[in-house]
């Protein structure tokens, strides 16, 4: 018999006993079978892969916990949120991680963690003086303002509260096409839209990429974020409170969110005709070494040049936000597969310049099927960046969907763009998830501009041929799934008005300067209460996003 999370809480609530295979999911079972399993589905917060490795402050966190109780973490992916009830219900897993708001969830059959974090919906907007009249200090300053959201995006429902305080001013548009909250801060940081609407976390961790975005100001109160666990395990619930505790009182949980969501992940992106590195007869310190390793791998030695100064800008002490490390930002795990084992050797810069380069020679093999030579170059430039597992499951996306999967600019290189889109990554095709895709996309360009700079000013010095990679490169689309299932180009975006254009009074709502304003129809018996945020002064003045004192507090 197969049962489901109602059936299981329709069994509770008529008072049966427990299942038999929940009840071996208590810390004494737990600790007898040697691993802890959470349930989760790939998010950009607590669980992706990066590089092919498992990564997310989430994942860390649990993972921290595991250790404390002397057993290995199992991550048990779920690729539809909705089912992670279901997992957690059944027994299938023992802690649902999912940043979960706790007010939001149904507790007769669960049970709350400690609050590891609080999180608040925030405006993202372009950094200009707060005495500008484009600044958005406070949530009532939205009226008059065009705030742009994804479709189907939960924070309608918070602008449609505050469009209704402000008296119907606000102008609400979502946009088509599967829009993340990734894709719309990047089109706030690049001028395309003025403001969006995002989660704190995901706000932090995009300003890490973008330093001329603003996320100071809240729009709605602290929500409590915490575990999930079934209400009859009451001694791992007691074990995660106290390991909570102990991780906030260490500094330890403020290390990993300072890590994960302040550390700045700004891309390498200069502008390659202006960089001064590569003008004369070297292009590093580490130039003899370059040649001679890229020469094993029968590589041209100024296209390894080219990744590294894209990888570390030639630091050899330089350390990513996932613990990449040296001037070729090996993983730990990348370093381990090739024979390094300790920091001191990672961060040499000989042992770390052979070990990336017998990394790429080892991507070379793994994309043998590539005939094209320089096809072949871009995917493993791609893989370096993001993992092959991101490439590979880009490279089915495009034979899915009929675009040649052994071509990379236009066709493969597409599909790994649009991998931040859910209606991507849980494809049945894809089996690593959730990617930040705009990253090796832009990483290959950006390499291939580097190494034609170097071309130009840099002898060869080496027998490897040079490579003629074309400049112009194929246009950026964004792609997005019908609903028969027929993929869609699209332009950058499309504009959609997310409510009906109607006056309170049942005429046009129209401005002095003639345009519309997205307007609500009224509320019966409005009461204060209505409102979704507390009448507190505190709320209604601008505020730090972050104080450091209390950010972990109830």
């Amino acid at each position: 018999m197969v049962f489901t999370g109602l059936t299981i809480g329709l069994w509770y609530w008529l008072g049966f006993p427990p299942f038999p295979e929940q009840i071996r999911t208590d810390l004494p079972s737990i600790k007898e079978r040697g691993s802890l399993r959470i349930v989760t589905s790939y998010n950009p917060i607590g669980y992706f892969l990066y590089k092919d490795e498992p990564v997310g402050f989430e994942y860390e966190l649990l993972k921290a916990f595991a250790d404390e109780i002397d057993v290995d973490l199992e991550v048990i992916v779920v690729n539809d949120p909705k089912d992670l009830w279901d997992a957690l219900y059944t027994g299938k897993g023992d802690i649902m991680a999912y940043h979960i708001p706790v007010e939001n969830l149904p507790n007769r059959f669960l049970n709350f963690s400690e609050p590891y974090v609080q999180t608040e919906q925030v405006i993202v907007q372009r950094k200009v003086n707060k005495k500008d009249p484009r600044y958005i200090g406070q949530w009532r300053q939205m009226a008059g303002k065009t705030i742009h959201i994804g479709e189907g995006a939960h924070y309608a429902n918070t602008l449609q509260d505050l469009n209704f305080e402000v008296g119907n001013k606000i102008e609400i548009a979502t946009l088509e096409g599967g829009k993340s909250s990734e894709d719309l801060i990047a089109m706030v940081a690049d001028g395309t839209i003025e403001y969006t609407v995002a989660n704190k976390e995901i706000a932090l961790i995009n300003k890490g990429y973008f330093n001329n975005i603003d996320i100071e100001t809240s729009i709605t109160p602290p929500q409590d974020i915490a575990f999930a666990i079934h209400r009859k395990h009451r001694k791992l619930l007691a074990a995660l409170n106290a390991f909570i505790e102990k991780s906030r009182s260490a500094g330890e949980m403020y290390a990993l969110y300072e890590r994960y969501f302040k550390t700045s992940r700004l891309f390498a992106e200069a502008d390659v005709e202006t960089s001064d590195v590569g003008k004369g007869d070297y292009i590093s310190n580490y130039d003899e070494l370059i040649q001679r390793y890229a020469a094993e791998i029968g590589w041209d030695w100024r296209l390894v040049a080219a990744l590294i100064w894209q990888e570390s800008r030639f630091k050899p002490r330089a350390r990513s936000w996932a613990g990449a490390t040296g001037l070729m930002q090996l993983m730990p795990g990348t370093a381990r597969q090739f024979g390094l084992y300790s920091m001191e050797e990672v961060y040499q810069p000989e042992s770390n310049i052979r070990t990336g380069t017998q990394y790429l020679a080892w991507l070379d093999d793994f994309w043998k099927e590539i005939d094209d030579p320089l096809e072949r170059l871009k995917f493993i430039m791609a893989s370096y960046n993001a993992g092959q597992g991101h490439v590979k499951d880009a490279q089915r996306l495009a034979k899915k969907y009929g675009y040649n999967d052994q071509k990379w600019d236009g066709e493969v290189e597409v599909f790994l763009l649009n991998k931040s889109q859910p209606q991507f990554y849980r494809d049945p095709v894809c089996k690593y998830g959730y990617c930040r895709g705009s990253e090796p996309f832009h990483y290959v360009r950006s390499i291939i501009k580097q190494y034609d700079h170097y071309k130009k000013t840099i002898a060869a010095n080496s027998t490897a041929k040079p490579y003629n990679f074309q400049l112009d490169f194929a246009p950026v689309y964004d792609m997005n799934i019908s609903g028969e299932g027929r993929l869609e180009k699209r332009p950058l975006f499309r504009e959609q008005k997310i409510f009906e254009e109607r006056s309170l009074s049942g005429e046009s709502a129209i401005d002095g300067s003639g345009k519309y304003h997205n307007t609500l129809q009224p509320r019966p018996a409005f009461k204060q209460a209505d409102t979704i945020l507390p009448k507190r002064p505190t709320l209604q003045e601008k505020k730090k996003l972050f104080k450091e004192k209390d950010l972990f507090d109830k």
